[in-house]
């Protein structure tokens, strides 16, 4: 960090030249870091908001275990340990921080290539864009990102339609497919 900011103080007085990428990879990767940040910090305010109550539990065969409730402190009713409805709520969130980290990707990428894009689009000598394959690709990359985003809505729907009232003991709801990526406290 202290190497990028020199760096930056250097240039902005003129001791060295400019480096616009240099300076956008930086950019990229703080943005990446606070984004990350905010995430771990989500998933610790969920974590610091369950209930945690101690519950002891016996399997049909007499296997005695014990786990702690992941339901909202101060919810209504039994205790419940499976963490099925978080689990629900966490892949949801992974989905969409999957959703959000494409779209975010597709915005960078077409963010550098937009210039070259608009270059072409205006006849400017010098062409160095093919527009037309450019924006046929954001095109597809956008679809493919709607019809994601479009199945994630209609799971959700299921969910909350089919779980208006409380589960009944064992009871579990259907499962999101997990995401794609391990979960961020993975690499904590």
């Amino acid at each position: 960090m202290h190497h990028y900011l020199g760096r930056l103080r250097r240039s902005l007085s003129g001791e060295v030249a400019p480096d616009r990428h240099f300076f956008a990879d930086k950019a990229h990767q703080l943005h990446a870091a606070a984004r990350r940040m905010v995430r771990i910090v989500q998933d610790v305010d969920r974590w610091l908001g369950e209930c945690g109550t101690t519950v002891e539990h016996s399997d049909a065969d007499g296997t005695r275990f014990i786990g702690e409730c992941t339901l909202p402190a101060g919810h209504e009713g039994t205790h419940e340990d499976d963490g099925t409805r978080q689990l629900v709520a966490a892949r949801i969130t992974g989905e969409l921080r999957e959703l959000a980290d494409a779209v975010d990707r597709l915005s960078d990428h077409f963010g550098w290539n937009a210039p070259a894009v608009y270059h072409d689009l205006t006849g400017a000598l010098g062409t160095i864009a093919n527009s037309s394959d450019a924006l046929a690709n954001l095109a597809a990359s956008l679809d493919t990102i709607g019809h994601r985003t479009t199945r994630l809505a209609g799971q959700i729907r299921a969910v909350t339609l089919e779980h208006d009232a409380p589960l009944p003991r064992g009871a579990r709801l259907p499962c999101v497919p997990p995401p794609a990526d391990p979960p961020l406290s993975a690499g904590l």
